[in-house]
């Protein structure tokens, strides 16, 4: 599976000490900056340990932030990983694909419905698997469906 470079960046984080010198007084705020994000990344690469199927772009856009996956937000530092949201839209992903018969892994156009369901409707899993039953005809995950998609499940 190739790999980009935030994902390269993120082991590389979660696998490298901070150095020495953020140990003297001038260094305080930096260092706990630095120690933050080194969290997030070592809770990230666990999080993927635990769901080897959900793609890395996925996790970091749940679980952290929308653009996340970019050079630029992980240069200005994580702050926090929301594991439990992750894990739900990972779930809602899932339930999308099963009770619409597409086979294989979800897209990012059914990580992004599914993660707007989650952020404007409800965060429970069962609310959406019974708003897909609701469903009279199955719906694609097509980029060009995405708003249609969205108006289906109420998002």
């Amino acid at each position: 599976m190739k790999q980009n470079s935030v994902e390269n960046r993120i082991i590389e984080a979660a696998n490298t000490k901070i150095g020495g010198k953020y140990n003297l007084a001038q260094y305080k705020k930096e260092k706990a900056r630095l120690m933050a994000h080194k969290a997030v990344c070592e809770a990230v690469l666990a999080f993927k340990q635990e769901n080897k199927y959900m793609p890395m772009y996925a996790i970091l856009s749940c679980g952290i932030s929308a653009g996340a996956f970019k050079n630029e937000e992980f240069e200005k530092g994580y702050k926090s990983f929301d594991k439990e949201k992750a894990q739900n839209i990972f779930d809602m992903a899932v339930a999308f694909n099963k009770a619409n018969k597409i086979e294989g892994a979800p897209n990012d156009v059914v990580y992004r419905v599914c993660a707007k369901y989650y952020k404007n409707v409800s965060h429970n899993v069962s609310d959406f698997e019974n708003t897909l039953a609701r469903l009279k005809k199955p719906l694609s995950d097509e980029r060009k469906d995405f708003h249609k998609i969205c108006k289906a499940v109420g998002c």
